[in-house]
């Protein structure tokens, strides 16, 4: 007998079968489920019970009754199905079949359907229970049995039946599940097919499970997974509740919700052996063996035997790789590979001499020849390819032995070392539980636990509660990892832990030695790395088959884990250095949060200010857990008391080191009623211990010290100081011949002294207002001192200076002392320091070093000084050090890009941060200054009042980089704000700003995200009082009185011959005048950009017919006759094909020649009726606006007012303060050493062409016309609306979100197989076919239905795609590239659409019979200029965006609307790695379900706040179905789908190609979703 509720799972899932035409029964089934089934359950039962020949197979029922045992009910309720005649067997020795039935209509009747492990081992298990429904009971009565085992044949296995059954009364049993109970678990194991009689043994024959993926493969259904289980109780359970128990013991060391995800973690990959390293292995093998190089040299007779050796070495690893399979026991041998390579560097090595040779011969033949612009070095091209080569190599060489551990997965033994507190225990937590979560089996086993009283195996054993041998324990644990096609890892953490080196070291080797036999399992130790050598002995660790890890717990991302930290914690997130090394151990971010989170502000100090405070809480955050432990802790400060003590007998000690025993007779005697005072220290991690030998006695020993040396230096520095009660005694002890005088004078034990030197240097001001300088003043004074060695010290002391400006308290800070000790001469810090001290502090309030400080120096210097030493600090500082750690300018861009910080932070923080950060917006990178602008913008958001200030203070700033990209920043935070208060506030501040007075700034972009900005206030509140016709274009700016020449120009420009000009930089001048004339980019977007505009300028015309009417008549006269002579002149040419078809071509010239001369003569009179004023205006601005406007041929701004309007650029750079003097040297070295593909970092010269372009830009659209259709001949013109019309808008401020992560590994060799989220689609497997067969087939197609509906079970919420692209493509083979071999790929397109209801079926019968190749149905246009959040409202939208509500499908009357809509527009200049395309809702959902953006991009909410709409992973558009329906009904609307599909199976290199066009339309009936795909064409070519 069997528990009850594994009796009452067992029977609700049994089914009886019935034939449906009588009632008779025919069999037993069961119910199986699995969550990929999605909408379907199976009924496996035995084949023959669906004939009614039984195992004759011939006479296949068509349709039987299933019936299912009512919830909470004894009586049964039939389901009636249809036998497929696919999805079963005809073969007795393949006697299974699955009949499929919807599962809400099984869960209608049963409720939940319970879900049951299918297992294909039985380890040692013999029992098993069977039930069904046999003659015995009639058929009408569930019966069990409960059979041994007998043995098992092929796809079969025999039980032995003890009951008391005849063959009679078993039949019914046919079908019924076989079960295997193991430690309260149940699995089902087979299928019961038949019975041999009585007198031949009483044997039941079963099917195994497995045989039933056959069938449904076939049809491409999902398949049966199987779970596992194993002997002594070693169960999935088991394994699950013994992880969470273990994890539960490893207390504070490991946190759930703290899983910082480290490139550690992927070895585990590698020492399971597991699909994620084979992948990535087979990975470095593809790529290197695919890299073809771009310098390949065909038929070189110096590279050919080279080449030759290279392909062949690649042959090799091709013909090897394909042999390899990811088989746990077969090892990957790479060493062949590995020596193959290097023997080939050696001969290209050999062979570069030889080339290079042959170079220096033929260099020195020609040495006297002069050489052109056309002349290459000898050589060149093999000399690059074989660095090519030998590149290649090195990669693979270098990728193959760090991105993957092969000899770990070879060898499944790994120890991992590392410090205290680098987290190596919430490693294994964090590994194990994902491990469990995943379903894989895995032991983790503490080393605290074990105890010296028992042998290794024995305290495992007695921790897993397990009776058995050792090695019955690993095959068993083997086993299970054959089941599951995985090693199980045997995790053990902290072997230095509980017995140590007294259990492990003489025992480890034969540990590690007895799991060699056993490949399904792998090893993994951990232990402290000053434990290493005192606990594995030298054979171990010199053994070639273990590897050694170090784990160096987050250093290289402190920065993401300290946010990690404070996100969980509901910490402000601090701004203060996080380079110190505490900050990489996870245990030191743990306690500093747990410290501040029990202070009432749970706010750290303002850039940790006052160290001692937070070490102050810190105590008392470790005192309170004291008093929590033992009352005998309670109503005294103990643990301080035992710190300083310690720290002061540590420093007295001359090897700054003590003892264990000696601290442990110190605590001893000073606190003899706290027995455990020093256990408890060590256990709350203040102390830590380690191995020492002493090299006295050879003798190993405990020494004892801080767990965190700046703690420890503190608290010396602190009870160092305690004595002294007045600055002059302190300054008296830092005399050169006193105490802390020796600490800097001694030339080798200052070294040891630098920790508490910087704890003084905190210390020191706090306690007694002195400075490190002050109390060393004698030192800087002191002539005696070796240079080098004092030159040394004054650079450590004046850094420990700076760094103390981060950790003391702020009012300890004498600016005017600091600020003259700056100024003097021994402050010898660079600029760059300085300026990296000022923003390390720039958001700490209230401190007389912070932004305001960097905003009052920056803003002293014009913008020409101020970038000539800015742009370098900003090149070299905003980015990342060596050790990835990021520069505090990038910290703080990373900062206040956090999302949702907006809602966080204060209104003064929130300013610093935002005034420091706009300095960056100077930058001449562009990425920098781009991701700036995000940051700034995901700051700024919900803080208006904050952006108001920065507005303000940089209102007059004389740089437009700055100016132009604040207004981007407002009109970005006001887009994505819900509050219309703060919009109204902001857009008000700008109106008074930018247009209040008639004039804006001269910047096209400036006045345009201004512009915006109010506009969508009126948007939002059409009250807002503000004078429209003052922010809408076209605005007041005047022409330049008069453009300059190309000579006055050049004159900017040196000679390139002049020798002084390449020393002083002079040359970067000349860079100007090409960059904005010549044939490069910029000029080019100079000429993209006017070239609509029309030939005359609308405001001069109006200027021109005043003029005109101030004339008497005789300049009147003279001006109409220059007219007509113009407009004849303007006929003459627009008629000359015409002219010379009936003159010919020299008549045509001559008359030419007349107008000319006429139209001289004529402009000769100006000099007798025209005063010198009225003469110089007509020469210099009328007549050319007459030629302009009758001669011109053109409908578009000719090229000589474009290269006037260059030319004004090139001196307005100038005017700007460009000078090469100052800004040569930085020009220089970016067009030297920036690569031209990426290119995101500029000249200062071209920061100042942009400027200048942009501010003639703005001109010329207040003066011109833009033509409307640029693409039409017909000459339309229309005032300027918005830089939308000429394609400049060069960043998206209201899109935040940063671009999804591409995965670096990409599967094209469809290794993986992953558990899917929710919203995403199943993998396709079925590619394994010919491609006539495959290409042919529909059946095999991914189901749109499940595509188009996904459901969220966590949160019962059911979606659905308004448009998605989905494809699937065929593995492609190893070494073979993708493009280049005949691969199969199934594409969708998927659309939405709107329609009536009462045109539903119309429009249904007509559009399933169409082909919808070609793209003819209407849809979303990708073209769009938008700025994200612009749709549907903005000025930019209604002018060239807006979309049609109802579309007409062509050839038909009929109408619907498209249910997305592109969101935004592209936009290649946004640089910032934050701008992508989604889909949103058309404007009729947007604005019927009353939507709103959400903070996240790509999600829209309703009024209720609620997310209804969303770009999961921006795949498609998702809408909740319950909603999405309501409001089609409230609105008599109906969706449907079109879906255009392909399935094509294609090589590009190749012509016989195959191809299958699919189209379907879906659509929902009764609130299920129908539908079919057709091929409605279909065509091989």
């Amino acid at each position: 007998m069997f528990e009850t509720s594994l009796d009452k799972i067992t029977t609700k899932i049994t089914v009886r079968l019935k034939e449906s035409s009588r009632n008779i029964y025919i069999g037993s089934g069961v119910l199986y489920y699995q969550d990929n089934f999605k909408d379907k359950i199976y009924v496996l039962t035995a084949s023959h019970c669906l004939f009614a020949d039984g195992d004759a197979f011939k006479d296949q029922r068509i349709e039987i009754c299933i019936d299912i045992l009512k919830s909470d009910s004894t009586e049964y309720e039939t389901i009636k199905v249809q036998v497929s005649r696919e999805l079963l067997f005809t073969d007795i020795t393949k006697d299974v079949a699955v009949l499929i039935l919807d599962k809400k209509e099984v869960e209608n009747i049963i409720g939940i359907i319970p879900k049951i492990s299918p297992v294909k081992e039985r380890s040692n298990y013999s029992n098993f229970i069977t039930k069904g429904f046999p003659n015995a009971t009639y058929g009408k009565e569930l019966a069990t049995l409960y059979p041994t085992w007998v043995h098992g044949i092929d796809n079969q296995f025999q039980l032995q039946l003890h009951e008391d059954y005849s063959k009679y009364s078993i039949e019914g049993f046919s079908g019924s599940p076989i079960y295997i109970i193991a430690e309260d678990e149940i699995y089902l194991y087979g299928i019961f097919t038949r019975f041999r009689p009585e007198e031949k043994g009483k044997v039941i024959y079963c099917q195994y499970i497995e045989i039933i993926n056959e069938l449904l493969y076939k049809q491409y259904l999902p398949s049966i997974t199987f779970g596992y289980f194993g002997n002594y109780g070693l169960t999935s359970e088991f394994f699950t509740k013994h992880i969470l128990n273990s994890i539960k013991d490893l207390g504070p060391r490991f946190n759930e919700d703290l899983n910082f995800q480290l490139p550690i973690a992927k070895i585990f990959n590698d020492i399971a052996k597991d699909d994620y390293f084979f992948k990535r292995f087979l990975n470095i093998v593809d790529n290197w063996i695919v890299e073809k190089g771009y310098r390949q040299l065909n038929d070189n007779i110096h590279l050919d035997k080279i080449e030759k050796e290279y392909d062949s070495v690649k042959q090799k690893a091709i013909n090897w790789i394909k042999t390899l399979e990811n088989s746990i026991i077969q090892n990957i041998d790479v060493k062949w590979l590995l020596e193959s390579l290097e023997k080939l560097n050696d001969c290209i090595d050999d062979k570069s001499q030889e080339v290079y040779k042959l170079r220096r011969e033929e260099e020195e033949k020609n040495k006297n020849i002069k050489q052109d612009h056309t002349y290459r070095t000898p050589y060149e091209q093999e000399t690059s390819r074989l660095r090519e080569i030998k590149q290649s190599n090195n990669d693979f060489i270098n990728d193959i032995s760090n991105k993957v551990h092969v000899n770990l997965a070879n060898n499944p033994y790994l120890i991992i070392k590392g410090d205290a507190g680098n987290g190596k225990s919430h490693l294994l937590g964090d590994i194990a539980k994902t491990r469990i979560k995943r379903g894989l089996p895995t032991l983790l086993l503490l080393g605290q636990q074990f105890n010296s009283s028992k042998d290794i195996w024995e305290n495992i054993k007695s921790n897993l509660s397990v009776n058995c041998t050792n090695k019955q324990l690993l095959e068993t644990l083997n086993n299970i990892g054959k089941q599951v096609g995985s090693r199980v890892l045997f995790l053990v953490d902290a072997i230095n832990e509980g017995a140590g080196a007294d259990l492990w070291n003489s025992r480890i080797a034969s540990f590690i030695n007895e799991f060699t036999n056993y490949p399904f399992i792998g090893l993994v130790l951990t232990i402290r790395t000053t434990y290493l050598d005192f606990v594995i002995p030298e054979n171990v660790r010199k053994d070639a088959k273990i590897t050694f890890k170090t784990h160096e717990g987050f250093k290289g991302n402190e920065y993401a884990a300290l946010k990690l930290f404070c996100e969980f914690h509901g910490l402000k997130q601090p701004n203060f250095p996080i380079l110190a090394p505490e900050f990489t151990k996870p245990l030191f971010l743990q306690l500093i949060c747990d410290t501040i989170k029990d202070t009432p502000e749970k706010t750290f100090p303002q850039g940790f200010q006052g160290v001692s405070s937070i070490f102050q809480i810190y105590i008392d955050s470790i005192n309170r857990k004291f008093q929590n432990k033992r009352d005998e802790y309670k109503y005294c400060n103990v643990v301080l008391d035992a710190i300083h003590k310690v720290a002061f007998a540590n420093y007295n000690n001359e090897n700054n080191s003590l003892l264990l025993k000696d601290v442990r007779q110190l605590l001893k005697t000073e606190f003899p009623d706290h027995k455990l005072l020093l256990n408890d220290l060590i256990e709350e991690s203040i102390f830590i211990t380690n191995p020492q030998t002493n090299y006295k006695t050879n003798q190993q020993e405990e020494v004892i010290y801080f767990a965190y040396q700046r703690f420890g230096d503190f608290y010396i520095a602190e009870e160092l100081l305690k004595n002294f009660n007045n600055s002059d005694n302190v300054i008296n002890s830092f005399k050169k011949e006193n105490k802390f005088g020796k600490l800097i004078s001694d030339r080798n034990g200052y070294w040891y002294n630098e920790g508490i030197l910087e704890a003084f240097s905190i210390l020191l001001p706090e306690k007694f207002k002195l400075e490190i300088f002050e109390v060393y003043n004698w030192y800087f004074e002191n002539d005696e001192i070796d240079k080098f060695h004092k030159s040394h010290i004054i650079g450590v002391l004046n850094s420990f200076l700076l760094d103390s400006l981060n950790w003391r308290k702020i009012e300890s800070i004498d600016n005017e002392k600091l600020v003259n000790w700056f100024r003097g001469e021994y402050f010898r810090v660079s600029e760059d320091d300085y300026f990296y001290k000022l923003i390390e502090l720039s958001t700490i309030k209230g401190h007389p070093f912070n932004s305001d400080r960097l905003f009052r120096i920056l803003k002293s210097y014009k913008m020409p000084v101020r970038d000539s030493f800015w742009q370098q600090h900003l090149r070299y500082f905003s980015s990342y050090d060596d050790n990835e750690n990021g520069y505090p300018i990038r910290r703080l861009i990373d900062w206040a890009w956090t999302p949702d910080i907006s809602n966080k932070l204060d209104f003064e923080t929130t300013r610093l941060t935002a005034q420091t950060l706009t300095w960056v917006l100077s930058s001449t990178n562009i990425k920098l200054r781009d991701q700036t602008t995000k940051a700034m913008v995901n700051l700024l958001e919900q803080q208006p009042d904050a952006l108001i200030s920065i507005l303000k203070s940089f209102k007059n700033i004389d740089d437009l980089y700055v100016s132009e990209r604040l207004y981007a920043i407002a009109y970005g935070c006001v887009l994505r704000t819900g509050n219309v208060d703060s919009i109204n506030k902001i857009a008000l501040v700008i109106y008074n700003y930018i247009f209040k007075k008639g004039i804006p700034p001269n910047h096209i972009l400036l006045r345009d995200y201004a512009r915006n900005t109010i506009e969508y206030a009126l948007y939002k509140n059409p009250k807002l009082k503000i004078d429209i016709s003052l922010i809408r274009p076209p605005y007041k700016s005047k022409l330049p009185n008069r453009l300059p020449s190309k000579e006055e120009v050049l004159k900017y420009s040196v000679p390139y011959d002049d020798p002084k000009s390449k020393k002083d930089y002079r040359l970067t001048n000349n860079r100007i005048y090409h960059s904005v004339t010549g044939y490069g980019d910029f000029s080019k977007h100079i000429d993209g950009c006017l070239d609509d505009f029309a030939p005359t300028s609308f405001t001069f015309e109006i200027e021109y017919n005043l003029f005109y009417k101030s004339l008497n008549n005789s300049k009147k006269k003279l001006l109409r006759t220059i007219i007509e002579i113009l407009k004849t002149k303007a006929s003459l040419n627009k008629n000359k094909s015409l002219f010379t078809y009936k003159y010919g071509e020299d008549k045509h010239k001559s008359q030419l020649k007349s107008i000319d001369e006429f139209l001289d003569k004529m402009l000769n009179f100006i000099d007798d009726i025209f005063d010198s004023n009225e003469k110089l205006y007509l020469l210099e601005k009328v007549i050319p606006f007459l030629e302009a406007k009758y001669i011109s041929a053109d409908w578009k701004l000719n090229k000589r007012d474009i290269n006037s309007f260059k030319y004004w650029i090139i001196d307005r750079v100038f005017k700007l303060g460009f000078n090469a003097k100052i800004h040569g040297q930085y020009d220089d070295s970016i067009s030297r050493y920036t690569s031209r593909s990426e290119n995101t970092i500029e000249r200062i010269g071209k920061k100042y062409q942009r400027i200048a372009f942009f501010e003639i830009l703005a001109m010329i659209s207040d003066n011109y016309k833009l033509n409307k259709f640029s693409w039409s001949s017909d000459k339309k013109y229309e005032f300027f609306k918005g830089p939308w019309q000429i394609y400049i808008r060069d960043i998206d401020p209201a899109f935040t979100l940063k671009n999804p992560e591409e995965n670096e590994e990409k599967d094209d060799l469809g290794i993986l197989s992953e558990k899917k989220e929710w919203w995403e689609d199943l993998d396709y497997k079925y590619w394994n076919q010919t491609n006539s067969e495959w290409i042919e087939k529909l059946d095999d197609l991914p189901i749109v239905k499940d595509i188009l509906e996904k459901n969220d079970s966590k949160n019962n919420e059911s979606w659905l795609f308004l448009k998605k692209i989905v494809s699937w493509n065929e593995p492609k083979p190893i070494g073979e590239d993708k493009y280049d071999v005949q691969r199969k790929e199934i594409f969708y397109k998927i659309q939405g659409y709107l329609i009536n209801k009462k045109d539903k079926n119309k429009i249904l019968n007509w559009l399933v019979y169409q082909n919808f190749w070609g793209n003819w149905m209407p849809e979303s246009s990708d073209y769009s200029k938008l700025i994200n959040r612009e749709k549907f409202w903005s000025p930019a939208y209604l002018d060239s965006d807006k979309e049609n509500k109802w579309e007409i499908i062509r050839d038909t009357n009929f109408k619907l609307i498209i249910a997305s809509s592109n969101a935004l527009g592209e936009m290649s200049d946004d640089k910032s790695d934050a701008h992508f395309s989604y889909d949103m809702p058309c404007e009729t959902i947007f604005k019927g379900m009353d939507l709103q953006y959400a903070p996240i991009d790509g999600q829209f909410k309703n009024e209720l706040n609620e997310i209804i709409v969303t770009n999961k992973n921006y795949k498609g558009l998702m809408i909740k179905k319950k909603e999405f329906l309501k409001f089609l009904d409230v609105n008599n609307l109906d969706v449907i789908w079109t879906v255009l599909g392909e399935k094509m199976s294609y090589q590009s290199s190749r012509h016989t190609n195959f191809h299958k066009e699919l189209s379907g339309v879906y659509y929902f009936e009764n609130g299920i979703i129908k539908g079919q795909i057709k091929s409605l064409e279909e065509e091989s070519f």
